[in-house]
């Protein structure tokens, strides 16, 4: 219909935008060059305790409707650490895409409550310069002791430049005096959760944590679906590490063996015996604590690892809500034809709180609301240790229908 005139990305993938505001979808980028339509959670803590429910959001000079069937979209309950407070406060949340635009108030039975945003916005922009600043300059895991029994856990994004040939020496090992443990996934784009696990070895029972095909998911396969996973093996790691090379092989074998004509399309559904709301905090005399420590940025596998660990009796979740990249799963590389542009599309699905409400632009709540979660400094992380430590069990809510009375 141009002729021989150009066209502007945005032009040319506007229905693939429309697409995205039917339903938001983190995973799938068509073509990869426009990171901006990547769309992010954004957290912000009520000014104010509601008075009945919340129908309305305010943010960027616009309103949206709070839709009632929607649990993502609801007000949470939650505890509130500021830095320098001595115990947690009883707070009440809400998380929203970063498209929405900053977040001002929620009108709730006619009355409006301001909203302070917490930490970083995890919108397009901001998440494109992450992702880049960590292709330039790589990250590489710590742990280290702050003292006072609490020890700290460094996990960058997990690919293969961060974690490849980095140096343990000088690393602490599991002591009886070690009672709380914070695992840091700020900023962390995801991955492999593998890397991260090898991490943790020694410091978590992985056994206890809930299984991955416990998760449940639905797998959308056809004779596509080995080669768009080959590609996104070959530009996950520049080397194939040895406990991959069973799976890229599998692949291979996928893509020589016949298919029918037409390329026809299957799925395979997998029931989840397990989901987030079912995370409780239980732990047993003794055992050391541990803080999941999450912002806007930590997406995909990051949230993967997030999920699995607040699966642990001894663990909660704290900062900010996580980015929202895993409603839409597995995802697959290749290129558009005629142009030779990039893309990623998801071939699956999850459901991680077993209420099919929206992930993606909303992420995975946390137990403690931490406003400053991107400043923290090892003294503030200290603190925080000695109040989770002295948290009573069962002492943060039970979540089994915590949406349920926000309507």
């Amino acid at each position: 219909a141009k002729g021989s005139a150009e066209v502007s990305l945005n032009e040319a993938f506007a229905p693939v935008d429309a697409l995205m505001l039917f339903q938001r979808d983190n995973h799938t980028q068509i073509p990869l060059n426009r990171w901006s339509t990547s769309d992010g959670s954004q957290t912000a803590v009520l000014a104010g305790m509601p008075n009945g429910p919340c129908t309305e959001i305010r943010a960027g000079g616009r309103s949206y409707s709070i839709s009632p069937t929607d649990a993502a979209q609801h007000i949470r309950k939650a505890k509130l650490w500021r830095l320098g407070a001595d115990e947690f406060l009883n707070a009440n949340y809400i998380t929203m895409p970063s498209s929405f635009g900053p977040p001002q108030a929620v009108l709730c039975r006619g009355a409006r409550i301001r909203l302070e945003p917490v930490g970083s916005r995890g919108g397009g922009l901001s998440f494109a310069l992450s992702t880049l600043w960590s292709a330039l300059r790589p990250k590489r895991p710590a742990i280290r002791r702050l003292g006072e029994g609490a020890v700290y856990v460094r996990l960058p994004t997990f690919n293969w430049r961060n974690y490849h040939n980095f140096s343990e020496t000088g690393w602490p090992s599991r002591q009886p005096g070690d009672r709380v443990l914070i695992v840091d996934l700020r900023n962390n784009e995801g991955g492999s959760e593998d890397y991260g696990l090898a991490i943790l070895r020694g410091w978590i029972d992985e056994q206890a944590m809930v299984p991955l095909q416990d998760l449940g998911t639905q797998l959308n396969s056809s004779c596509l679906f080995a080669p768009l996973k080959w590609n996104y093996m070959i530009l996950s790691s520049p080397a194939v590490l040895s406990d991959a090379k069973g799976y890229m092989q599998g692949l291979l074998d996928r893509m020589a063996q016949f298919y029918p004509p037409g390329c026809p399309r299957t799925v395979d559904t997998n029931p989840s015996k397990w989901s987030y709301p079912q995370r409780r905090f239980d732990p047993k005399p003794g055992a050391i604590r541990i803080v999941a420590l999450v912002d806007s940025l930590c997406a995909s596998d990051c949230e993967l690892l997030t999920e699995r660990l607040a699966s642990l009796p001894e663990a909660i979740v704290a900062g900010a809500n996580t980015f929202g990249v895993g409603q839409f799963i597995q995802p697959g590389y290749s290129v558009l034809p005629h142009t030779g542009l990039p893309f990623r599309i998801a071939l699956g699905m999850s459901n991680f709180y077993g209420d099919s409400r929206s992930y993606d632009g909303y992420g995975l709540d946390v137990d403690i609301v931490v406003p400053k979660v991107d400043s923290l400094q090892d003294n503030q992380l200290r603190e925080l240790a000695q109040i989770v430590e002295k948290l009573p069990r069962n002492s943060i809510r039970d979540h089994k229908n915590e949406n349920q009375s926000e309507r």
